[in-house]
């Protein structure tokens, strides 16, 4: 069995923590360390997770001044022992298999250095909304046209991700795709046809915000590289980046989530 990290930054108040810490305490795979980045040093988070999280199982990574999702997870990171690291958010719930359903397919395909999963998406009070797939054949191809991976879904090797520099500090909102695109051009990128996480959706949610164009940037730099990497034209790689990009304006994502949420109404 190996050993996993489970990398979880919270920054305060976090409402369902305590139902994302239950979801890593009722794991079967046995073997997991909490990583847990509190981003602002809250007390609060302190106290209830060495509360519920036994003291051999818990790092506590405390932040004072908060730098960002990138800042915080490159510093949990720095702190975290084992070559396999799961992500997981403080308001969403790992499944029990979900660690070591993951575990067992990287110990077995050891050339790949990320794996995904599907979510159930769940709303504010708990209940199942709806789904979100992922794809499961040729995910580095269908990358260089959007993310297809969920962050707080993922396990990958952690010296993988050490040997390209981390998260990028300078990308905020999109840091996990530019991350994936990356990862994508030094190893195999796969997902699992399987559901590992409640996704918990919320007005409040840190994706909902507008992109920087400056974060665009750096994901089109990064699907460059990987276009290039897969041997795709540069002219072709550049057109799934302006698609993508455009999809990125706060008026088309507005439009998006309103066309969404009417059709599941």
């Amino acid at each position: 069995m190996t050993a996993v990290s489970v990398l979880m930054p919270v920054a305060a108040p976090a409402p369902h923590l305590r139902e994302a810490l239950e979801s890593v305490l009722a794991q079967s795979h046995e073997d997991w360390t909490l990583v847990l980045i509190n981003d602002g040093d809250d007390p609060v988070v302190r106290d209830l997770a060495t509360a519920l999280i036994p003291r051999d199982r818990l790092t506590l990574v405390p932040i004072m001044d908060r730098r960002g999702l990138s800042y915080a997870l490159n510093c949990g990171l720095d702190a975290a022992r084992t070559e396999l690291v799961a992500r997981l958010d403080a308001d969403d719930i790992a499944d029990p298999d979900r660690l070591a359903n993951q575990s067992d397919f990287m110990d077995r395909a050891p050339t790949v250095v990320l794996t995904g999963m599907a979510a159930r998406l769940i709303d504010e009070s708990g209940a199942v909304i709806g789904r979100r797939d992922v794809v499961v054949e040729d995910e580095a191809v269908q990358l260089l046209a959007r993310n297809q991976f969920i962050h707080p879904a993922v396990m990958y090797r952690r010296s993988a991700v050490r040997a390209i520099g981390g998260y990028d500090v300078s990308c905020s909102l999109r840091e996990d795709y530019d991350l994936w695109l990356r990862l994508a051009a030094m190893g195999e990128v796969r997902n699992l046809d399987t559901v590992g996480i409640d996704y918990r959706i919320s007005s409040a949610q840190v994706s909902r915000r507008p992109v920087e164009w400056k974060s665009v940037r750096i994901v089109g730099r990064s699907q460059a590289a990987l276009g290039r990497t897969l041997g795709r034209s540069r002219f072709a790689t550049l057109a799934q980046h302006l698609k993508w990009a455009v999809a990125q304006h706060p008026v088309v994502q507005r439009l998006r989530r309103t066309a969404t949420s009417g059709a599941s109404s």
